[in-house]
């Protein structure tokens, strides 16, 4: 005869034993990517047709599977007749990036593009100081990376009305990245 709390006992265990065999890959069926996220910080040098400099980039990614989103901001200085110019021509971008990634056991590769913000010291067409546009920033890269930590080196480019420019940073990255 079964007592009573033994029958409910059962009951309990059964639901939570489904939600294990739930969550397990079916046979032949990979289990989920793992969600990759971190914080990039980077030293870059770069440059449009008229202008060149170097700078800071930050980029804050999440990835999973081949999706990777990521916000960037950055910026390049130019220093020629610098100090005396004090740094004239610069330009800023605050960036929303979508890309397509693969990962392996030691390191990524990553593709994108997205919508920015873009902020120059010193307007290209000598109309005024400061202006402000939009831009399609790109981006390609290429990362040696551990599970917390890794270093990449990341082609970056900004197509927009005012003058467009591109570059190359060499990025470390923090945070926490499983295979």
């Amino acid at each position: 005869m079964i007592h009573l709390a033994t029958a409910t006992r059962g009951l309990l265990v059964l639901p939570v034993l489904s939600l294990f065999v739930a969550a397990a890959p079916l046979v032949g069926q990979e289990a989920p990517e793992p969600t990759r996220i971190w914080l990039g910080v980077g030293l870059a040098v770069g440059g449009s047709t008229e202008w060149g400099g170097f700078g800071p980039t930050v980029n804050a990614v999440w990835q999973r599977g081949p999706h990777r989103a990521a916000i960037r901001a950055g910026g390049l200085f130019d220093f020629t007749g610098f100090p005396d110019s004090g740094s004239d021509d610069s330009v800023a971008e605050l960036a929303l990036l979508y890309g397509r990634s693969a990962a392996n056991s030691f390191g990524s590769v990553a593709i994108g593009a997205g919508a920015a913000a873009v902020t120059f010291h010193g307007c290209p067409d000598g109309s005024a100081i400061r202006c402000v546009t939009i831009g399609l920033p790109l981006f390609a890269e290429a990362a040696l990376q551990s599970k917390v930590m890794g270093i990449g080196i990341q082609a970056f480019g900004n197509l927009n009305p005012r003058s467009s420019f591109g570059g190359v940073a060499l990025v470390l990255h923090l945070g926490w990245m499983p295979r």
